[in-house]
């Protein structure tokens, strides 16, 4: 074979499966911790899958950076670099990239790795990918490839090819029911949206009463505590921790999205409500930012998969990022609806993660990080 695209559960000891493969396969492999697997046979937990491909006819090459936030825009850069600069010459070049992912006090960095690399892409070369995960622990991920195990790290995926090679990505949200200026922001933490407090514009959008979205997402009682005591010794610090609030459980229906052009958004996750009625985001949000709140039906948004894949003319294999989200919070029928749509395109010839940001590329070739989108590359 030519390469092994290997995904597995946080639950299996990470060290222990890379030692493995290291020791048994004779070729490429490369792969990362996730928040749930995807295969043919539906999405799963707690599981180890493979993609594990062998054609004539389509060369590969891995490259990997570790310690991703100590410079992630410059070693986004390097990394896009010595993978292209490894790429045999064919018609068709794509990357496929896995990052670091986030947990519960580490900035989200995949916005600066992602500037990095598409500085150093030809601007119509396909890119997709996603993050690693860790079951929605938040506590740490991990990379591997060809016997390297990073806990902080990125791996690019080049691949060349006469085929055509295609980015996909898709959310299933296209009703605009609010639009509004950020005119007061702080980090990540968008605090009023015109003349409104962000929880204010975000609960009138939705239709709903600011007090059923404040209050922590409906977690056991220990993983409360949990939260607590880890927002608590990160506020001491400074630094910023990531609560799950209530809000959490309309996002996927009702997401906030980053206007960049007539027709593109950037999906961004609403994580919690703050004491001040800020809603934190999962990226940094500046002042004049046009923002819109997405509806989607829930028909759609389980097909998103499906017409991502269905961009594809005869795919041969593809890769897929879902969202950690939409696994948490689409039903277990519905999960599984997602797979077998994506499975009468694909046939076996298909791998997915579920992750914590997926990227992929809009019809304008514009290349983004966001949540609650399935990204692929095929």
């Amino acid at each position: 074979p030519d390469i092994a695209l290997v995904f597995a559960s946080s639950e299996i000891d990470a060290k222990s499966l890379n030692d493995e493969l290291d020791s048994r396969l004779d070729f490429d492999y490369a792969g990362a911790s996730t928040a749930g697997e995807i295969t043919s046979e539906g999405p799963k937990t707690g599981s180890l899958a493979a993609l594990i491909i062998d054609r004539n006819d389509i060369d590969f090459t891995v490259s990997t950076k570790d310690r991703m936030h100590e410079n992630p825009s410059e070693k986004g850069k390097e990394l896009a670099e010595a993978c292209i600069d490894s790429l045999e010459e064919h018609e068709n070049r794509g990357l496929l990239l896995i990052t670091p992912g986030i947990t519960q006090t580490d900035d989200n960095i995949e916005f600066k790795v992602l500037k990095g690399i598409t500085s150093a892409v030809p601007s119509d070369m396909p890119i997709s990918g996603g993050s690693a995960g860790d079951d929605v622990n938040l506590r740490q991920t991990y990379q591997f490839a060809n016997g390297e195990l990073m806990k902080d790290g990125s791996i690019a995926v080049g691949i060349s090819t006469d085929h055509g090679i295609t980015s996909v990505q898709e959310h299933g949200k296209d009703e605009v029911v609010a639009t509004g200026v950020v005119t007061e922001s702080d980090g990540k933490e968008i605090i009023r949206v015109g003349e409104k407090s962000a929880a204010e514009f975000y609960a009138d959008a939705i239709g709903e009463d600011i007090s059923e979205l404040k209050s922590l997402y409906d977690l056991p009682l220990g993983e409360k505590i949990k939260q607590g005591a880890v927002f608590l010794k990160n506020y001491l610090m400074r630094k910023d921790p990531i609560m799950i609030g209530k809000i959490f459980r309309y996002s996927l229906d009702h997401s906030i999205a980053e206007e960049l052009g007539p027709g593109q958004e950037i999906i961004s996750q609403p994580i919690y409500i703050t004491r001040r009625n800020g809603i934190v985001v999962s990226k940094k949000m500046e002042e004049t930012q046009v923002i819109k709140i997405l509806k989607g039906e829930r028909e759609s948004i389980i097909t998103a998969g499906e017409e991502a894949a269905s961009r594809a003319d005869d795919p041969l294999f593809g890769v897929f990022a879902d969202c950690a989200t939409r696994r948490l919070l689409l039903e277990e029928e519905e999960r599984k609806e997602e797979v077998d749509e994506i499975a009468e395109i694909m046939g076996q010839d298909f791998i997915g993660w579920y992750a914590m940001g997926e990227i992929g590329q809009n019809d304008n070739m514009i290349c983004t990080f966001m949540n609650q989108t399935v990204s692929g590359m095929i």
